[in-house]
């Protein structure tokens, strides 16, 4: 369950993220999905910001890896979070 302020945050977060992504900005785009990560529970919307990117910036379809940078280093982003999450409560 969300609360407003909770909900609020993940909202404004989302507003910048995507604001960032139509700029071009990677790394606000970047700070604000980490920021995000870091803040809410559960932060999908990283992995769809990373495969937006790529489908706005990076319009050569391939399977080069620099095609799809966007999207690996969001996937790679939310997995590491959700590790290091799972650690720190195991360890609490």
């Amino acid at each position: 369950m969300f609360s407003r302020l909770s909900f609020l945050i993940r909202v404004i977060i989302d507003i910048v993220l995507c604001f960032a992504i139509l700029q071009g900005w990677w790394h606000a785009a970047l700070i604000a999905g980490i920021i995000g990560l870091i803040f809410c529970r559960n932060y999908f919307e990283i992995i769809i910001a990373g495969i937006a990117y790529d489908a706005l910036f990076h319009p050569v379809i391939g399977t080069v890896l620099k095609n799809h940078a966007a999207a690996i280093v969001a996937v790679c982003a939310y997995a590491v979070t959700m590790l290091v999450r799972s650690f720190v409560r195991r360890q609490i």
